[in-house]
C-alpha cells in the first residue's frame, strides 16, 4: 500500500514520484556527501602537507591561485591528456567529466523552474532550453562510459580492471541508460518509463551515496595534490 501506483492515461512522471520528493532527497544525499567529502578533503590535506618541505619557487602567487590553476587544469584535464599508455581514456574520460556537469546545470535548471517558476511538472518538452542541455549530458555521459566499457575490456594496457572500478563505470552507465530510456518511453507513451525511472533513481542514489569514497572522492584528492604541487614548485615541467 505504501509503494507509489502506475497512474493511468498519459504518462507523467511526476504524478509516480513527485519531483519535490525527489527534490528533497537530493538536498538531504547532497548535504551528507558534501559533509563527508570535505572532512576526507580536510584529512587527506594534513597528511599529504605534514610532511612537505619547504619550497623556494612557486608558480603561484598564493595558495588560492594555485588552487585556481588546478581547478583549471582538472577541468581541461590537462594531465590526463599526457598519459600515453592508453590515450583513448583522455577522450572517455573527458566526455564522462563533462558530461556530469552539463547535467548538474540541468539539475540547477530544474530547482529553478520548480522553485523559482512555480513549474510542477518537468516533462518538459524536447526544445526546452533545460531539456537541451540535459539531453547534452546524458548523450556525453553515455557515450563516455560506453567507450570506456568497450575499451577497457579490449585494452591489454590498462588489464581488465577491478570490482572497484568495474562497479563505478557500469553505475555510470546504468545511469545515463536509464535516464535516455526513461526519455524515450515517455514520449513513446509507454508505461515502462515508470519502470526505468525507478531503476534511474536507484543507480542515481547509489552513485552519489557512494561519491567520497568512490572515483569522484579522487577527483577532490587529485585536485588538492595538483594544488599543492603547483604551490611547493614541485610540477614537472615539459
Amino acid at each position: 500500500a505504501l509503494a507509489p501506483k502506475i497512474p493511468k492515461g498519459e504518462i507523467v512522471i511526476g504524478n509516480f514520484i513527485p519531483h519535490t520528493h525527489v527534490e528533497y532527497a537530493g538536498f538531504a544525499l547532497g548535504a551528507w556527501v558534501i559533509i563527508v567529502a570535505a572532512i576526507s578533503a580536510w584529512r587527506f590535506w594534513n597528511a599529504v602537507k605534514i610532511n612537505e618541505p619547504e619550497v623556494a619557487v612557486s608558480s603561484c602567487r598564493g595558495f588560492l591561485d594555485c588552487l585556481i590553476k588546478a581547478i583549471i587544469d582538472v577541468l581541461k584535464h590537462t594531465k590526463f591528456k599526457e598519459c600515453g599508455k592508453a590515450h583513448y581514456r583522455y577522450y572517455a574520460h573527458i566526455m564522462i567529466f563533462w558530461g556530469f556537469i552539463i547535467l548538474g546545470i540541468a539539475t540547477i535548471g530544474d530547482i529553478i523552474y520548480i522553485y523559482g517558476m512555480g513549474v510542477h511538472e518537468l516533462a518538459l518538452p524536447i526544445w526546452d532550453p533545460v531539456k537541451i542541455i540535459g539531453n547534452i549530458g546524458a548523450i556525453m555521459l553515455f557515450l563516455g562510459s560506453a567507450w570506456a566499457i568497450v575499451e577497457r575490456m579490449s585494452d591489454e594496457k590498462v588489464g581488465s580492471g577491478t570490482y572497484f572500478d568495474w562497479l563505478f563505470l557500469l553505475t555510470i552507465f546504468g545511469v545515463a541508460i536509464t535516464g535516455i530510456a526513461t526519455e524515450l518511453l515517455r514520449y513513446a507513451s509507454n508505461v515502462g518509463a515508470y519502470y526505468s525511472y525507478v531503476i534511474h533513481l536507484i543507480l542515481v542514489f547509489t552513485l552519489l551515496a557512494y561519491a567520497p569514497y568512490s572515483k569522484f572522492a579522487h577527483l577532490i584528492y587529485r585536485t588538492l595534490a595538483y594544488a599543492l604541487a603547483k604551490s611547493m614548485g614541485r610540477e614537472v615541467k615539459k
